[in-house]
């Protein structure tokens, strides 16, 4: 197996590059074809986890290019007495 970028891209690229947007579908997590892995472009933190990612994906299945989703942040539509207080 060679060592070389191209050869590694290559070598992982979908079966079919069909070139469909489905970007209008928003965030998902699933391709309109059904297809669960995607291509990202990404960077790790200091502790291995997944810092950052582009939110452009290309579907593993079939090449489409969809929007992915964002991890939610717990309570993140949890209004309070505060908040309500601050829109008056």
């Amino acid at each position: 197996m060679s060592s070389d970028p191209e050869g590694v891209y290559f070598l992982h690229t979908p079966n079919d590059v069909s070139g469909e947007d489905y970007r209008f579908a928003g965030p998902v997590q699933e391709c309109l074809c059904g297809g669960d892995m995607f291509h990202i472009v990404g960077s790790f933190d200091s502790d291995g986890e997944i810092g950052m990612y582009i939110l452009d994906g290309i579907c593993w299945s079939c090449g489409a290019i969809v929007t992915l989703p964002t991890p939610m942040k717990p309570n993140a539509f949890v209004t309070t007495e505060e908040d309500e207080q601050r829109d008056d």
